[in-house]
């Protein structure tokens, strides 16, 4: 009997060992897509702690092949709602058709929109701290079929302190992590590799008014050598005393290049009133160039002309009431129409009952609102 206890008593020990110790590729996976959870929590409500877990869990920490050559964090099956790129491979059958996305910001995103399917209702009910009653509730409402789903989850929550995403304080990870996936060209959102060059909080917040004190005709082009940030003192001196510079902020940049500042559809964005880059903007805002991208609807950076809309802040799933129908013009497209009136361009799909990628036609109405 007192050999059995000892057993069992090495047994829960070893258990809690092993559920304490941290895998590097965990951190990594953490510290790399961290704030696309945040993001889903205050865009969806649903926890940052669940996200991140269920990514590590069901992607093996973003390693699988299904994260790897579909960009398929979280498992999803294709459904037959899904129009998009898909893999086959064996799951609860063999040859099970999933889900492929362009980027893995696109399957965070997908996920947060599979949980706010009716049968996942119940879940909203808690709050985004309790992540204990959301990991049993997706076992409850059949997103797993394995019964040692929540508490997997849980585990990985507690040993990895996920849960501080939830109440607003920093996970303390070590270092930064920087991971490749798909068309995701070397994701740092989180973590971005530049965040030691970045301006603290109150620096951003003093930054942004005198950016909008620089009138709407501020530049949106820092200057080559202040984008690659390998230019000499005496360099930036002379940007700085040239007359087509202006200094914004700790942002030197170019007159020549201006937009102005305003929202859209209750967006914040700019309108450019000439020509720039995502990558200038990028630099100018703050923004990873990866996330600024995604927020604009584009796997990668194309060319920027006068009159185009560039989005700082997510978009709506739908127009202002007001503006109920569009009918498209010549030279439009599904994405023109989406950046001009502030919706994602798989919500204008979704609002025509459309095939994502089919192209629109000139003279066709187009719902702009439910």
């Amino acid at each position: 009997m007192k050999k059995t206890i000892l057993s069992i008593i090495i047994l829960m020990a070893a258990t809690r060992v092993a559920a304490q110790t941290r895998l590097p590729e965990y951190d990594s996976y953490i510290d790399t897509y961290k704030q696309f959870a945040i993001d889903s929590r205050e865009r969806y409500g649903i926890p940052a702690a669940i996200t991140i877990a269920q990514g590590i869990l069901e992607s093996g920490a973003g390693n699988s092949p299904l994260a790897t050559e579909c960009n398929n964090h979280f498992g999803i099956k294709c459904g037959s709602s899904w129009y998009g790129k898909t893999m086959n491979k064996d799951d609860d059958s063999a040859n099970e058709c999933f889900r492929c996305y362009n980027s893995a910001q696109a399957s965070f995103d997908d996920h947060s929109e599979f949980l706010k399917r009716q049968r996942y209702a119940f879940l909203f009910d808690y709050a985004v701290t309790e992540y204990g009653l959301w990991a049993q509730g997706l076992r409850q409402a059949g997103y797993a079929t394995d019964p040692a789903y929540p508490q997997k989850l849980i585990t990985i929550i507690e040993t990895y302190e996920l849960y501080l995403l939830d109440q607003g304080k920093n996970l303390g990870l070590s270092q930064s992590a920087t991971k490749t996936d798909g068309n995701d060209k070397a994701h740092t959102i989180a973590s971005d590799k530049t965040a030691d060059k970045q301006t603290s909080p109150a620096k951003k917040t003093d930054q942004s008014r005198q950016v909008a004190k620089a009138s709407a005709a501020v530049t949106i082009a820092a200057n080559e050598s202040s984008e690659k940030d390998n230019s000499t003192d005496e360099q930036k001196a002379n940007l700085v005393n040239n007359p087509k510079t202006v200094k914004v902020g700790d942002v030197i940049v170019d007159k020549t290049a201006t937009y102005s500042v305003t929202e859209n559809n209750g967006v914040k964005c700019i309108q450019l009133t000439s020509e720039a880059s995502f990558r200038r903007i990028a630099k100018l805002f703050n923004i990873n160039i990866d996330r600024l991208l995604y927020l604009n609807d584009l796997p990668e950076a194309i060319p920027l002309h006068s009159g185009d809309w560039v989005y700082l802040s997510y978009k709506k799933g739908q127009a202002d009431k007001s503006l109920s129908v569009y009918t498209v013009k010549s030279g439009d497209s599904m994405y023109s129409i989406a950046q001009e009136f502030g919706i994602r361009l798989s919500a204008l799909y979704k609002l025509n009952d459309m095939e994502y990628g089919t192209p629109a036609r000139v003279g066709q109405q187009l719902k702009l609102h439910r």
